[in-house]
Protein backbone atom coordinates (compact mmCIF):
# COMPACT_ATOMS: atom_id res chain seq x y z
CA UNK A 1 0.00 0.00 0.00
CA UNK A 2 2.62 2.38 -1.15
CA UNK A 3 1.29 5.74 -2.84
CA UNK A 4 3.30 8.64 -1.41
CA UNK A 5 0.58 10.54 -0.06
CA UNK A 6 1.98 11.01 3.73
CA UNK A 7 5.34 12.11 2.16
CA UNK A 8 6.03 15.65 2.53
CA UNK A 9 6.80 16.53 -1.20
CA UNK A 10 3.64 15.46 -2.05
CA UNK A 11 1.14 17.72 0.58
CA UNK A 12 -1.26 20.10 -0.56
CA UNK A 13 -0.10 23.95 0.39
CA UNK A 14 -3.63 25.22 -0.42
CA UNK A 15 -4.86 23.30 11.69
CA UNK A 16 -2.54 22.20 14.59
CA UNK A 17 -2.06 21.55 18.03
CA UNK A 18 -1.68 22.97 21.74
CA UNK A 19 1.47 23.88 23.34
CA UNK A 20 2.63 20.67 25.72
CA UNK A 21 5.14 19.40 27.58
CA UNK A 22 8.36 19.35 25.00
CA UNK A 23 10.69 15.68 25.97
CA UNK A 24 10.86 11.99 25.31
CA UNK A 25 8.45 9.69 24.30
CA UNK A 26 8.28 6.20 22.73
CA UNK A 27 5.53 5.28 20.29
CA UNK A 28 4.29 1.86 21.96
CA UNK A 29 0.40 2.04 19.79
CA UNK A 30 -0.61 4.50 16.46
CA UNK A 31 -3.68 4.42 14.26
CA UNK A 32 -6.01 6.64 11.76
CA UNK A 33 -8.66 7.61 13.78
CA UNK A 34 -11.80 10.25 13.26
CA UNK A 35 -11.85 12.86 15.60
CA UNK A 36 -14.04 15.49 16.61
CA UNK A 37 -13.10 18.42 19.46
CA UNK A 38 -15.80 19.29 21.59
CA UNK A 39 -17.50 22.62 21.38
CA UNK A 40 -15.61 25.15 23.52
CA UNK A 41 -16.52 28.48 24.98
CA UNK A 42 -19.63 28.52 23.09
CA UNK A 43 -18.04 27.92 20.00
CA UNK A 44 -19.82 25.37 17.20
CA UNK A 45 -18.46 22.34 17.22
CA UNK A 46 -16.04 21.15 14.61
CA UNK A 47 -16.55 18.76 11.72
CA UNK A 48 -14.81 15.62 12.81
CA UNK A 49 -11.59 14.60 11.05
CA UNK A 50 -9.12 12.03 10.34
CA UNK A 51 -5.85 12.24 12.54
CA UNK A 52 -2.79 9.92 12.98
CA UNK A 53 -2.69 9.29 16.85
CA UNK A 54 0.53 7.81 18.44
CA UNK A 55 -0.11 6.63 22.08
CA UNK A 56 3.23 7.26 23.52
CA UNK A 57 5.32 6.58 26.86
CA UNK A 58 6.96 9.48 28.39
CA UNK A 59 10.70 8.73 29.15
CA UNK A 60 13.18 11.24 31.25
CA UNK A 61 16.75 11.72 30.42
CA UNK A 62 18.50 8.50 31.10
CA UNK A 63 15.42 7.11 28.50
CA UNK A 64 13.22 5.01 31.36
CA UNK A 65 9.99 5.68 31.71
CA UNK A 66 8.65 8.21 33.95
CA UNK A 67 6.15 7.55 36.71
CA UNK A 68 2.71 9.46 37.16
CA UNK A 69 3.50 10.52 41.51
CA UNK A 70 -0.04 10.04 42.17
CA UNK A 71 -0.88 7.21 40.69
CA UNK A 72 2.22 5.34 40.57
CA UNK A 73 1.81 4.41 37.09
CA UNK A 74 3.94 5.18 33.56
CA UNK A 75 2.96 8.13 32.40
CA UNK A 76 1.31 7.42 28.94
CA UNK A 77 -0.37 9.88 26.64
CA UNK A 78 -2.39 10.09 23.15
CA UNK A 79 -0.84 12.92 20.77
CA UNK A 80 -3.13 13.71 17.99
CA UNK A 81 -1.51 14.87 14.22
CA UNK A 82 -4.48 15.80 12.06
CA UNK A 83 -4.77 15.29 8.59
CA UNK A 84 -6.78 18.24 7.58
CA UNK A 85 -9.82 19.28 8.82
CA UNK A 86 -11.69 18.27 5.72
CA UNK A 87 -10.35 15.40 5.26
CA UNK A 88 -13.23 13.38 6.30
CA UNK A 89 -15.05 13.39 2.84
CA UNK A 90 -11.32 12.59 1.30
CA UNK A 91 -10.10 9.67 3.26
CA UNK A 92 -11.54 7.46 5.65
CA UNK A 93 -9.47 5.03 8.80
CA UNK A 94 -9.43 1.17 7.11
CA UNK A 95 -8.39 -1.90 8.25
CA UNK A 96 -6.14 -4.16 6.39
CA UNK A 97 -3.79 -7.28 7.02
CA UNK A 98 -0.43 -5.31 6.47
CA UNK A 99 1.25 -2.14 4.29
CA UNK A 100 0.95 -4.06 1.22
CA UNK A 101 -3.01 -5.00 0.81
CA UNK A 102 -4.31 -3.05 -1.72
CA UNK A 103 -7.95 -3.82 -0.52
CA UNK A 104 -8.39 -1.98 2.66
CA UNK A 105 -11.64 -2.18 4.34
CA UNK A 106 -13.33 1.28 5.26
CA UNK A 107 -13.68 1.71 9.08
CA UNK A 108 -16.50 4.21 8.73
CA UNK A 109 -16.83 8.00 9.41
CA UNK A 110 -17.98 7.97 13.04
CA UNK A 111 -16.06 9.77 15.49
CA UNK A 112 -14.29 7.19 17.37
CA UNK A 113 -13.55 4.76 13.91
CA UNK A 114 -10.04 3.56 13.44
CA UNK A 115 -7.90 1.66 11.86
CA UNK A 116 -3.91 1.03 10.77
CA UNK A 117 -4.17 2.31 7.31
CA UNK A 118 -6.49 4.71 5.33
CA UNK A 119 -8.75 4.34 2.40
CA UNK A 120 -8.79 6.80 -0.59
CA UNK A 121 -12.07 8.04 -1.20
CA UNK A 122 -10.89 10.97 -4.02
CA UNK A 123 -7.74 10.05 -6.09
CA UNK A 124 -7.07 14.14 -5.74
CA UNK A 125 -6.89 14.09 -2.27
CA UNK A 126 -3.29 15.83 -1.07
CA UNK A 127 -2.85 16.02 2.56
CA UNK A 128 -3.36 19.48 3.77
CA UNK A 129 0.15 20.64 4.32
CA UNK A 130 -0.68 23.02 7.07
CA UNK A 131 -2.00 20.02 9.18
CA UNK A 132 -0.47 18.46 12.19
CA UNK A 133 0.90 15.27 10.71
CA UNK A 134 2.24 16.99 7.49
CA UNK A 135 3.89 19.25 10.34
CA UNK A 136 5.49 16.25 12.22
CA UNK A 137 6.64 14.18 8.88
CA UNK A 138 8.43 17.19 8.02
CA UNK A 139 10.51 17.44 11.18
CA UNK A 140 11.06 13.30 10.54
CA UNK A 141 12.32 14.40 7.36
CA UNK A 142 15.88 13.55 6.85
CA UNK A 143 15.63 11.93 10.04
CA UNK A 144 14.35 8.59 8.84
CA UNK A 145 14.70 6.35 5.74
CA UNK A 146 12.90 8.29 2.91
CA UNK A 147 10.83 5.05 2.01
CA UNK A 148 9.53 5.54 5.84
CA UNK A 149 6.82 7.91 4.40
CA UNK A 150 6.00 6.10 1.00
CA UNK A 151 3.62 3.99 2.78
CA UNK A 152 0.17 4.58 4.55
CA UNK A 153 0.69 2.59 7.52
CA UNK A 154 0.05 4.10 10.96
CA UNK A 155 2.18 1.26 13.23
CA UNK A 156 5.18 1.77 11.23
CA UNK A 157 5.74 4.72 13.85
CA UNK A 158 5.42 2.31 16.80
CA UNK A 159 9.04 2.01 18.50
CA UNK A 160 9.87 5.45 17.41
CA UNK A 161 11.85 7.00 20.76
CA UNK A 162 12.52 11.12 19.91
CA UNK A 163 12.54 14.32 21.51
CA UNK A 164 9.20 16.18 20.79
CA UNK A 165 8.59 19.92 21.27
CA UNK A 166 6.05 22.43 20.63
CA UNK A 167 7.11 24.86 16.98
CA UNK A 168 4.76 27.67 15.96
CA UNK A 169 4.21 27.92 12.64
CA UNK A 170 3.88 31.53 11.88
CA UNK A 171 2.04 31.03 8.50
CA UNK A 172 -1.19 28.80 10.52
CA UNK A 173 -2.96 31.02 12.82
CA UNK A 174 -6.00 31.69 14.71
CA UNK A 175 -7.94 34.20 16.85
CA UNK A 176 -6.75 34.74 20.24
CA UNK A 177 -9.59 34.39 22.97
CA UNK A 178 -8.48 36.86 24.56
CA UNK A 179 -6.97 39.24 22.68
CA UNK A 180 -8.97 38.51 19.65
CA UNK A 181 -5.41 38.62 17.54
CA UNK A 182 -3.92 36.74 15.36
CA UNK A 183 -1.54 34.18 16.92
CA UNK A 184 0.62 31.37 15.78
CA UNK A 185 -0.77 28.06 16.42
CA UNK A 186 2.31 25.64 17.90
CA UNK A 187 2.43 22.40 16.29
CA UNK A 188 4.26 18.89 17.86
CA UNK A 189 6.84 18.13 15.60
CA UNK A 190 10.00 16.07 16.45
CA UNK A 191 13.62 17.93 17.23
CA UNK A 192 15.92 14.34 17.89
CA UNK A 193 15.41 10.85 16.33
CA UNK A 194 17.26 8.91 19.61
CA UNK A 195 15.35 5.33 18.37
CA UNK A 196 14.24 4.66 14.18
CA UNK A 197 10.99 2.65 14.84
CA UNK A 198 12.57 0.19 12.32
CA UNK A 199 15.89 -0.05 14.35
CA UNK A 200 15.75 -2.58 16.92
CA UNK A 201 18.94 -2.10 18.25
CA UNK A 202 19.61 1.71 18.26
CA UNK A 203 21.81 4.04 16.12
CA UNK A 204 25.45 3.48 17.44
CA UNK A 205 26.07 6.61 19.78
CA UNK A 206 22.35 7.35 20.57
CA UNK A 207 22.32 4.99 23.29
CA UNK A 208 19.64 2.31 23.29
CA UNK A 209 16.43 2.54 25.12
CA UNK A 210 17.11 1.29 28.89
CA UNK A 211 13.39 1.16 29.77
CA UNK A 212 13.26 -1.55 27.24
CA UNK A 213 14.92 -4.02 29.37
CA UNK A 214 13.41 -2.58 33.13
CA UNK A 215 10.09 -4.27 33.28
CA UNK A 216 8.29 -1.16 33.90
CA UNK A 217 6.34 -1.19 30.31
CA UNK A 218 4.99 -3.85 27.97
CA UNK A 219 6.84 -2.65 24.87
CA UNK A 220 9.85 -2.29 26.54
CA UNK A 221 9.63 -5.90 27.82
CA UNK A 222 8.41 -7.44 24.82
CA UNK A 223 11.23 -5.56 22.51
CA UNK A 224 13.74 -7.64 24.34
CA UNK A 225 11.51 -10.72 24.02
CA UNK A 226 11.04 -10.68 20.41
CA UNK A 227 15.20 -9.62 20.14
CA UNK A 228 15.99 -12.63 21.88
CA UNK A 229 13.29 -14.99 19.75
CA UNK A 230 14.30 -13.26 16.44
CA UNK A 231 18.11 -14.82 17.62
CA UNK A 232 17.18 -17.93 18.55
CA UNK A 233 14.73 -18.83 15.48
CA UNK A 234 16.80 -17.62 12.61
CA UNK A 235 16.06 -18.62 9.89
CA UNK A 236 12.92 -20.73 11.15
CA UNK A 237 9.43 -20.29 11.19
CA UNK A 238 6.71 -20.48 13.91
CA UNK A 239 3.14 -20.26 13.53
CA UNK A 240 1.20 -16.82 14.56
CA UNK A 241 -0.09 -18.64 17.76
CA UNK A 242 3.60 -20.54 18.60
CA UNK A 243 5.30 -16.93 18.72
CA UNK A 244 2.56 -15.99 20.97
CA UNK A 245 3.27 -18.96 23.51
CA UNK A 246 7.43 -18.16 22.95
CA UNK A 247 6.95 -15.06 24.04
CA UNK A 248 4.64 -16.12 27.35
CA UNK A 249 7.38 -18.69 27.93
CA UNK A 250 9.82 -15.92 27.80
CA UNK A 251 7.57 -13.22 30.45
CA UNK A 252 6.79 -15.78 32.66
CA UNK A 253 10.42 -16.40 32.85
CA UNK A 254 11.56 -13.15 32.98
CA UNK A 255 9.91 -13.00 36.20
CA UNK A 256 7.51 -10.11 35.02
CA UNK A 257 4.36 -12.11 35.42
CA UNK A 258 2.38 -8.77 36.00
CA UNK A 259 2.87 -7.92 32.03
CA UNK A 260 1.90 -11.06 30.36
CA UNK A 261 -1.85 -9.66 29.85
CA UNK A 262 -0.28 -6.06 28.26
CA UNK A 263 2.15 -7.80 26.24
CA UNK A 264 -0.12 -10.33 24.58
CA UNK A 265 -2.67 -7.38 24.29
CA UNK A 266 -0.17 -5.94 22.07
CA UNK A 267 1.09 -8.78 20.60
CA UNK A 268 -2.32 -9.20 19.44
CA UNK A 269 -3.27 -5.97 18.45
CA UNK A 270 -4.16 -5.08 14.82
CA UNK A 271 -1.54 -4.43 12.83
CA UNK A 272 1.07 -4.38 15.53
CA UNK A 273 2.85 -7.47 14.45
CA UNK A 274 3.04 -6.48 10.52
CA UNK A 275 3.89 -2.68 11.74
CA UNK A 276 6.95 -4.20 13.35
CA UNK A 277 7.78 -6.95 11.05
CA UNK A 278 10.83 -5.24 9.36
CA UNK A 279 12.19 -4.18 12.85
CA UNK A 280 12.61 -7.38 14.43
CA UNK A 281 13.19 -8.98 10.78
CA UNK A 282 10.63 -11.85 9.84
CA UNK A 283 8.30 -12.08 7.74
CA UNK A 284 4.39 -12.57 8.49
CA UNK A 285 2.42 -14.92 6.27
CA UNK A 286 -1.53 -14.17 8.03
CA UNK A 287 -3.49 -16.20 5.66
CA UNK A 288 -0.92 -19.65 6.41
CA UNK A 289 -0.54 -18.14 9.91
CA UNK A 290 3.76 -18.39 9.89
CA UNK A 291 5.87 -15.80 11.19
CA UNK A 292 9.24 -16.39 9.30
CA UNK A 293 12.38 -15.19 10.43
Amino acid sequence: MKSGLLAPKNYDESTGGPVFKEGIRRVTAAAFRVEQAAAFGGDAQREPHVALVLTCERLDDDLDPMVDEVTGEAMSEDLSFGIGGKSLSKVHPASATGPEDDEPEDAGAAPGSEGPTLIVLDDKWKMNGKSGLAHLNRSLDGKLRPEFFETIWAPQYVGLVAFFKSLPDEAVTMKDRKTGLDRAIAFKVVDKVIKAPYDAKGKKGAGTVKGANGGDSAIGLLDTVLKEIATEQEGEALTVKGLSAAVSAKVNKSGETKLLVPVQTLLKSEGWLEGVAKTYGFVLDREAGTVQF
